[in-house]
Parts: C-alpha cells; sequence; structure tokens
C-alpha cells in the first residue's frame, strides 16, 4: 500500500493547478491525477517484485524437476536462447575468420584426420550396438566426439583446398544450416546425436539404423573430400578398412525399417522388434518355444485347448 500512497502524493504534486484562483484541480484533473498515480504505483509494484526475485536468483535460474535423476540432470543443463547466444557469436565469429583465411592443406588434412577417428568409432560402436553393450556404446561416441566432427567438417566445408561441389556435399552443420543446404556434416552429427537421445530405450537392430545413417554420411564427407586433393585420398586409403567398400545395412532390412503402417495399425518394423525380443527371451530361457506357439494361437484368433466350450 505505501508505493500508491507515495504514487498518489507524487502525481498530486505533478497535477497542474489554476494559479489565479488556486482552487482545488477539477473533475477532469482529478481523473488525470487518479490514473497518473495508477499508472505511478504500478510501474513501482512491479520493480519492487523486480528487485525482490533478482535478489533471490530466481531470475537467475529456473530449476526443473523429474523423478529421472539423469533426467533431472538433463533438464538442469537446458540452456535458454539468452544463454546460447554467446556460443552462437563465437561460432559465427569462427566461421567468419574461416571464410577470411580459409584452410591450407595442412589444416585441412587435420580436419579429414579428426573425421577418419570419427569413422573408426562409429564401426566401434557397431560392434557394441550388436553385443548390446550400450555403456561402452555411449562411451565410444561422446558429444565431444559429435561437437569435434562438426568442428572438423566446418573447416573442410570452408577449406580453399577442396572443389566447391565437394564443400556443397559437406554442407553445413545441423541446426546451423538455415535455408542453406545441410549436407552430409548434418546428417551424420544428427544420426549420433539421435542415438545417444535413444540408448537404452532401442534394440541392437535400432541402434544398427542410426549408426548406419552416420557412417553414410560420414563415408560421404571423406569421399567429397578425397575426390578434390590427392592428399587427402591418400590418408583415406591409409586408414583402416580405407581401401574396403564400406558394407551398409542391407535394402531389405532398410526397408523393414522404415516400413509404414500396416492394415492393423502397426508397422513391420515392431513386429521384427517384438519377435527379436521374444527370441533374445527364447535364448536365455525366459520364454520356451512352447509359449511362442501358444502366442501364435493366440493371435490367429481360434480357441486354445479347454478353450472350445
Amino acid at each position: 500500500m505505501s508505493w500508491w500512497v507515495v504514487a498518489f502524493g507524487v502525481s498530486s504534486l505533478l497535477t497542474p493547478r489554476d494559479p489565479a484562483s488556486n482552487r482545488m484541480p477539477r473533475r477532469r484533473e482529478l481523473l488525470y491525477g487518479g490514473l497518473s498515480a495508477a499508472t505511478l504505483g504500478s510501474f513501482a509494484t512491479a520493480l519492487a517484485m523486480l528487485d525482490t526475485r533478482t535478489s533471490s536468483g530466481m531470475l537467475d535460474q529456473l530449476e526443473l524437476y523429474s523423478d529421472d535423476r539423469s533426467t533431472a540432470i538433463e533438464l538442469q543443463q537446458l540452456r535458454s536462447s539468452n544463454q546460447l547466444w554467446p556460443a552462437r557469436r563465437e561460432l559465427e565469429a569462427q566461421w567468419r575468420a574461416l571464410r577470411d583465411h580459409p584452410a591450407d592443406l595442412a589444416q585441412t588434412a587435420e580436419a579429414y584426420a579428426t573425421v577418419l577417428r570419427v569413422r573408426a568409432a562409429i564401426a566401434l560402436a557397431e560392434d557394441l550396438a550388436r553385443d548390446q553393450r550400450w555403456a561402452d556404446l555411449d562411451a565410444a561416441l561422446p558429444l565431444q566426439l559429435v561437437r569435434e566432427f562438426e568442428a572438423a567438417c566446418t573447416v573442410l566445408s570452408l577449406s580453399a583446398a577442396l572443389s566447391a561441389d565437394a564443400r556443397a556435399a559437406i554442407g553445413f552443420q545441423w541446426g546451423a544450416c538455415g535455408w542453406k543446404r545441410c549436407g552430409a556434416q548434418a546428417d551424420g552429427a544428427q544420426a549420433i546425436c539421435k542415438l545417444r537421445q535413444n540408448l537404452g530405450m532401442i534394440v541392437p537392430i535400432e541402434a544398427l539404423f542410426y549408426l548406419d545413417v552416420a557412417k553414410r554420411a560420414v563415408d560421404e564427407v571423406l569421399a567429397a573430400a578425397a575426390s578434390s586433393s590427392p592428399a587427402l585420398a591418400a590418408l583415406l586409403r591409409e586408414a583402416p578398412g580405407g581401401g574396403s567398400a564400406a558394407e551398409y545395412l542391407d535394402v531389405e532390412t532398410l526397408d523393414l525399417l522404415l516400413a509404414t503402417d500396416d492394415a492393423e495399425g502397426g508397422t513391420e518394423a515392431e513386429d521384427a522388434v517384438a519377435e527379436w525380443e521374444r527370441e533374445v527371451l527364447r535364448q536365455a530361457g525366459i520364454l520356451s518355444s512352447e509359449s511362442r506357439s501358444t502366442d501364435e494361437d493366440d493371435s490367429s484368433g481360434e480357441p486354445l485347448n479347454g478353450d472350445a466350450e
């Protein structure tokens, strides 16, 4: 209430009087004074609330909660656009520096070696996914490696040692390309991030799908750069497995994973995953072969033994 009293007093002093008669303000002038008091009072109240919240740290820290500890940690690490702006400004400064002073052959070769290291990590991750070693897979493809991959590809995409077609094929970073063509590096980074996001919720075939997308994208970056530089082509040949053709998921598997909804509302991919889960349970001795035939009888809609009546 004290803020309103002070505001009304200030507005009263500011309200004009008739100097000749020294009379009290007319009705319109009183209305003007009341509105001025309300405006000043609202402004003063907002300032008081802002000062209180700032002093208590409520504006500096927004607390987000979750029952899951790992999710709670991730929520606390979320940053607003204002908090991300310094990193974005630094990134744009790096882009301007690379455009003004493109990487030479030595710097380009160093970036190319980083992409080769990412390719080797993806190959290791494929073996870990087949063995369901999810913790080791997470360690093999850390977020820092994704950032290094993006930084190296950005150097390649602006390198003077590569042709315009090669630079366009590599493209811009995922989430920073805007209306421009993102290119292979965006596909690779996005696939690895999607894999990391879904670890613990996917089966090996789904993890291998994400890794296959990332592998194809990284191989496209390597091939595009090597096509423009004999020195980079030599690095690719010297890398482990660089001289042999890469193995990707076959068309049948991709069609299975990318299948559309069937007439019953499910997908072939969901059925395949369910069958894979049943096979794992059978191998572990949890699910017997008789249970499989029972499931099939249930799904067929035919009465089981003892239910004929």
